[in-house]
């Protein structure tokens, strides 16, 4: 006896239903986004940093407030050291790429989900399985639904990426309005070009949190290592303390050959 109840055109509405749902959110989302920031960028500018935090938690944006919060919250509370611009810049690089892969992976999935229906379709009309016309309609409403919300997606994405660079600038301008800390040693920020093994450009900032209580000991507050290669680069502030401290000397013989190869190796402190 054949089911009487329409199974896979039920499942089919169920699944049309759910993919209408989700291009309406997309909808909105992309609608309130630039309000959302030009209201987070008004209070970044204003100083009411509390306030953005708490926007950042709104349910109509919530990659963009994520990503956004994480960057606000990055920065912290004046006043600020020194190279802050330049965490500042290297943090919004990595939420970018970040928000990037979210929005890649969504419209990945959706593409996955249009060949598997696709797919399902053209093996029940070839192998002339007894669906309904229901079925197949509900089918390619959905995989229209499919295709509407990948460029819906990709638009999304667009307007995420503008907004997040607004909030960023905005931060900025706040950050270089804010008071900084000086510093009375020179920052390994104004060392000038790339790493001297690799060339490298970017490096990751040790201080003293992460150096424990020995390399502080003997004034050494930061150290810059090489993102790419690792070549770690530091000075010392306090020659007193070093020449207090147990360490091993080295003399190292100078000549023409190492003086032309020391360009390879020469670090700080």
């Amino acid at each position: 006896m054949p089911d009487e109840f329409p199974t896979l055109e039920a499942v089919a509405a169920l699944g049309v239903l759910a993919l209408l749902i989700r291009t309406l959110l997309v909808a909105n989302e992309t609608k309130v986004l630039p309000p959302f920031a030009a209201e987070l960028t008004r209070m970044l500018r204003t100083g009411d940093r509390s306030a953005a935090l708490a926007a950042c938690s709104t349910p109509d944006a919530p990659a963009l407030g994520r990503v956004a919060r994480e960057l606000i919250s990055h920065v912290g509370d004046p006043p600020y050291a020194e190279e802050a611009a330049f965490e500042l810049q290297h943090e919004q690089r990595e939420l970018e790429q970040d928000l990037a892969r979210r929005g890649e992976s969504g419209r990945a999935r959706d593409l996955i989900v249009l060949a598997v229906l696709l797919g399902a379709m053209a093996f029940a009309a070839l192998s002339r399985l007894p669906v309904s016309s229901w079925f197949q309609g509900l089918a390619g409403a959905a995989s229209l639904l499919l295709v509407v919300g990948y460029v819906m997606r990709s638009r999304l994405r667009q307007v995420e990426r503008l907004e997040f660079v607004r909030i960023g600038d905005a931060l900025a301008e706040s950050l270089a309005r804010a008071p900084h800390v000086t510093s009375g040693r020179p920052s390994l920020h104004s060392i000038d070009g790339g790493c001297t093994a690799c060339g490298e450009n970017v490096f990751l900032m040790a201080r003293d949190a992460a150096l424990g209580s020995s390399l502080p000991a003997l004034g050494i507050h930061e150290l810059r290592i090489c993102k790419n290669c690792g070549l770690v680069t530091g000075q010392a502030q306090d020659p007193g303390a070093l020449a207090k401290a147990a360490l091993e000397e080295l003399s190292v013989p100078l000549d023409l050959d190492s003086e032309a190869s020391s360009d390879d190796t020469e670090h700080d402190g």
